[in-house]
């Protein structure tokens, strides 16, 4: 089918409790680009790419409820959690 990147994200759950271990069952057979680990941290995440479970982190969410994603992630500021109620701003 030509896919070459799976998304597997449980946006609302552990990273650990859930998608991590599926991700981890398929990385092997998976040579392709795996996404996902929206409720990771910035060191759990760098740890997951630097060990190869994943390739890209799902963190639209918290980009979308943080304009200032980048500049929070590099201060270590706490970063605002995404409430459905902000989709509205997307319209």
């Amino acid at each position: 089918a030509g896919i070459r990147l799976l998304d597997i994200s449980c946006a609302n759950a552990d990273y650990f409790d859930t998608s991590g271990k599926v991700i981890k069952l398929f990385r092997g057979e998976w040579k392709h680009v795996i996404l996902g680990g929206a409720s990771l941290s910035l060191g759990q995440a760098a740890q997951e790419v630097i060990h190869g479970h994943l390739d890209l982190v799902t963190w639209g969410r918290a980009i979308l409820a943080n304009p200032d994603f980048v500049r929070k992630m590099n201060d270590g500021s706490e970063l605002v959690a995404f409430e459905d109620s902000m989709r509205n701003a997307l319209i």
